[in-house]
Order: C-alpha cells, then sequence, then structure tokens
C-alpha cells in the first residue's frame, strides 16, 4: 500500500499488486543468481525452483490474506485434512 500511495519507482516495475514481494522476489533470484547456487540444477528443476520461490515469497502478501484462503478452500474444502496427502502441509 505504501508504494502504491507514495507513487514509487517499485510500482512502476512490479505494478500495483504485492510491489513490496514482487520486489523482494525479483531482488532474491537476483543475489541467487549471481552466487552461482543453482548452476548445476537441470532447467526443468531451475524453473520449478524459481515458480515455487516467487510462489512463496508473493503468499506473505497480507492484503491477499483473504483471497489466497479462499483459493485454499477451494482446492482443500475447509477440512484442511485433505490438504495432508497432497504434500502441501507436510
Amino acid at each position: 500500500a505504501f508504494h502504491v500511495a507514495s507513487r514509487s519507482r517499485h510500482v512502476i516495475a512490479y505494478g500495483e499488486k504485492s510491489v513490496a514481494e514482487n520486489h523482494h522476489a525479483s531482488l532474491g533470484r537476483s543475489l541467487i543468481e549471481q552466487s552461482g547456487l543453482l548452476q548445476p540444477l537441470p532447467n526443468e528443476k531451475l524453473l520449478r525452483f524459481w515458480d515455487v520461490f516467487r510462489t512463496a515469497i508473493l503468499a506473505t502478501d497480507i492484503a491477499r490474506h483473504e483471497e489466497m484462503l479462499g483459493e485454499f478452500k477451494v482446492a482443500f474444502g475447509s477440512d484442511w485434512t485433505n490438504a495432508k496427502g497432497s504434500g502441501l502441509l507436510q
């Protein structure tokens, strides 16, 4: 909300949704790529890593908590015991 209200440069770069989180994901990716830590990974696993990495950071946006909780409930119902077998909560 701060970045949108102040019209910071990050809004131009990342849009008006999850601005700080998108910035953190971008910065984190840049740092990890510079480290060379993931160079040994095959392309398929590397793409999966970046998907999980970005998704995990974007999930920290508290402004979207209700939206994401709704998606979770649609996927698994209100009985979270269904999610345990999916690997999601393990």
